[in-house]
């Protein structure tokens, strides 16, 4: 098994990232084989190496959400609104 920064995984760690437009907006999915149960919003502390990822996407995205991937592992999948313009 290999210990990853963001999961365990029995498999080589690999982070697949999709990124699609809809309209105006883009839709971004990054899946890796982390739990789902363990993805949350975090606010670290100034001197913590770790933990801004999600507070990043929700600073920058219209919405998101986490849960299991297509591919095994999790996926979290955010919105740019407006990143096209009309």
């Amino acid at each position: 098994m290999r210990l990853c920064a963001y999961g365990q995984a029995d498999d080589p760690w690999v982070v697949q990232v999709e990124w699609f437009r809809e309209e105006n907006s883009l839709r971004v999915e990054v899946h890796n084989p982390g739990f789902p149960a363990n993805v949350r919003l975090r606010r670290p502390d100034a001197n913590d190496a770790h933990g801004r990822g999600l507070l990043l996407v929700d600073a920058i995205a219209e919405s998101w959400h986490s849960g299991p991937s297509r591919f095994g592992g999790t996926v979290v999948s955010f919105v740019v609104a407006d990143a096209w313009p009309s």
